[in-house]
């Protein structure tokens, strides 16, 4: 599969936080009383912080595209399942 690199799941980006110590308790001690895993929550935050910090427009934009390459994956997943369902049942014949 050529296009593998642009599969939209495939363009996500990880960042690695390091933190003090004493403030990282204290953050997982408020995702744990929030019941969010970490990741969650920092996500929740740095977003919360680019809608407040980038033009309304740029921001809004960013977050439909996102949202569309979210919802390709979804559509991705449904066709491999059915394709996958197919090929099983094709296989039992």
């Amino acid at each position: 599969m050529k296009d593998k690199e642009l599969f939209p799941g495939k363009q996500r980006r990880f960042f690695t936080i390091r933190m003090e110590p004493y403030r990282a308790e204290l953050f997982i001690a408020l995702a744990e009383e929030a019941g969010k895993k970490h990741s969650d929550l920092f996500r929740e935050i740095i977003y919360k912080y680019l809608e407040e910090n980038i033009d309304e427009l740029t921001y809004k934009q960013a977050k439909e595209e996102d949202e569309l390459e979210w919802q390709q994956v979804i559509n991705n997943r449904i066709e491999g399942k059915a394709l996958a369902r197919l090929i099983r049942e094709n296989k039992k014949t």
